[in-house]
């Protein structure tokens, strides 16, 4: 019986394999994981023909390609393998744009002894349906891999991965529903949307037709979240190319689920390529941050009864200037459920920490003109002494009180829309949110009103030196 650990070796050979290589300058995991998802597609595919059962045959891939073919690959091999992958991706619409990326995947630049090795490492491998645990299990190793420490040392899109117990949190806090159509508008390598698919699995729910949206600018990312989804028997997906901040012609959605890309500055407001001012109905975001950019966008996308979860920096809920009445007229709109606090040190390319802050166009009458503070910042374990995260408990008991709209002494809190109107529509959790033993001399108020005017007072010389720069004829 196959088990993951027999892959995970293969992976980490096929590692040392590139790694030796030294005329190879790519980045390894757009290789390895490419050709592990090539023989699992022409693992199934050979069973299937085996069988001769062609009405159950998953993807319309030529019955003159098998892994035979790739094993006897001689010379020329990367272009070889180019060949091939371009034959797959035509012949079978559901796969386009998974292989074949000029741009990155450059398997031509790769010698054929190296390629030869590769590909005699993965012919160890029997990834036929049958001798697996389930038909899934590989989709949930592919996910594993993707995140796996062992890859970190090599891979160079970890910023993009949301830590599995942070994923499995927002999808337990938005409760998704297999008639909804679901969309997460920064999908990375598809990790939230997967954990949908997971959910619905454990509850024994059909999910192979559900219609779940990603959208990904990253070449790299969109192919991993691509075959992520397919592994998982997903065949309806879309996953789209694109920033949603620059590209928001998508339809409506049920539920959208987000970690988008924290602090980015320079976000395009000003391009000449996209006319971007006054299509934010809350207010125009700062060019020094995107955040708001973001949120409003997200909140554009939901239907009329739409809920969304977004991970968001702690700068989102405090801010001044422009975000200050951005954050006023979302909230005077009742558009905030709840503001919960997360521990520092749970991602993988920041330390800081975060919140969630949980939207919904369809509020129960009871959580009306109310939001819900829940202060989750203690609440974690440290992993091998580097990052935090959350148990499963920890997970289950946010769940809850979410869930409940409840109150805990020293963990959560209601607060009526005047007191967030009375506090300047600030969210500051810990304002709200008293702990159970304050620490001696702190005042957190006063705190924040200082990086309140310091925040204004950058934003008044940011513009002051835009136009300067214009004056000298220089394009901000």
């Amino acid at each position: 019986m196959l088990i993951s650990a027999e892959i995970k070796t293969v992976l980490t050979n096929s590692i040392s394999i590139l790694h030796h290589d030294l005329s190879f300058s790519g980045n390894y995991n757009d290789y390895i994981l490419q050709m592990l998802f090539l023989k699992w597609l022409l693992d199934i595919q050979a069973e299937k023909y085996i069988e001769r059962d062609h009405s159950n045959i998953i993807f319309n891939i030529p019955k003159e390609i098998n892994w035979l073919v790739v094993e006897n690959l001689k010379e020329d091999i990367g272009e070889k393998l180019t060949d091939i992958f371009n034959c797959i991706e035509s012949a079978d619409s559901k796969l386009k744009d998974i292989f074949v990326n000029p741009k990155i995947n450059q398997w031509n630049r790769i010698n054929d002894c190296t390629l030869k090795q590769l590909i005699e490492n993965f012919s160890i491998l029997d990834l036929r349906s049958h001798i697996l645990k389930r038909p899934d299990l590989l989709g949930d190793i592919y996910e594993n891999l993707t995140i796996n420490s062992e890859l970190h040392e090599v891979k160079t899109n970890v910023n993009y991965f949301t830590p599995r117990h942070i994923t499995k949190l927002i999808v337990d806090l938005a409760t998704p529903q297999t008639k909804m159509q679901i969309y997460d508008p920064a999908c990375g390598s598809g990790g939230m949307l997967i954990e949908c698919v997971r959910q619905f699995q454990e509850k024994g729910e059909e999910f192979h037709n559900i219609l779940l949206y990603g959208q990904e600018e990253d070449y790299e990312l969109r192919s991993i979240a691509k075959i992520n989804l397919l592994l998982k028997g997903v065949e309806h997906s879309q996953i789209l190319s694109g920033n949603i901040i620059q590209n928001n012609s998508l339809e409506k959605f049920d539920l959208v689920i987000a970690n988008p890309p924290f602090g980015i500055k320079n976000w395009g407001v000003h391009s000449k390529k996209h006319d971007l001012l006054h299509q934010f109905s809350y207010g125009n975001p700062p060019k020094n941050s995107a955040d708001y950019a973001f949120i409003q966008r997200i909140l554009s996308t939901l239907k009329n009864t739409g809920k969304a979860a977004i991970i968001v920096p702690h700068g989102v809920l405090f801010r001044g200037g422009v975000e200050s009445e951005i954050r006023k007229n979302i909230i005077e709109d009742d558009l905030i459920e709840a503001v919960i606090g997360l521990p520092a040190n749970l991602f993988y390319n920041t330390k800081i920490p975060t919140a969630i802050i949980i939207f919904n166009r369809n509020k129960l009458e009871n959580r009306k003109n109310r939001i819900l503070f829940i202060d989750a910042s203690h609440e974690y374990k440290m992993e091998n002494r580097k990052k935090n995260f959350l148990t499963n408990d920890h997970i289950a008991k946010i769940v809850s009180i979410y869930s409940n709209f409840h109150e805990e002494i020293g963990y959560s809190k209601i607060a009526s829309a005047k007191e967030v109107a009375d506090y300047n529509y600030i969210l500051d959790i810990t304002h709200f949110v008293k702990p159970l033993y304050p620490e001696n001399g702190l005042d957190i108020d006063s705190q924040v009103k200082k990086v309140q005017t310091l925040e204004t007072q950058r934003n008044k010389i940011e513009a002051q030196m835009d136009s300067c720069l214009r004056i000298l004829g220089i394009e901000i």
